[in-house]
């Protein structure tokens, strides 16, 4: 996710400067956010399967219970 980041923050500056059309910042966004997009997917996968593991070894949770996860910075 990073590396998306500072591809649009490159794309942006070189549009600043003139060398670059506004196509290559529209691709990288799409780029950074299709990235945070499968990033949110994989976390969700990853907090899903450890309720399910849960449930599996005979823990009752519900959503209604609080449960704090850490969500990583990169995935």
């Amino acid at each position: 996710m990073a590396s998306a980041q500072r591809t649009l923050a490159l794309a942006l500056s070189r549009y600043r400067d003139g060398v670059v059309n506004y196509l290559n910042v529209v691709t990288a966004q799409t780029t950074e956010l299709d990235t945070e997009i499968r990033t949110s997917a994989v976390y969700t996968g990853r907090l899903t399967a450890a309720v399910r593991l849960a449930q599996a070894q005979g823990s009752r949770w519900s959503p209604n219970d609080t449960v704090v996860f850490e969500a990583p910075d990169a995935l």
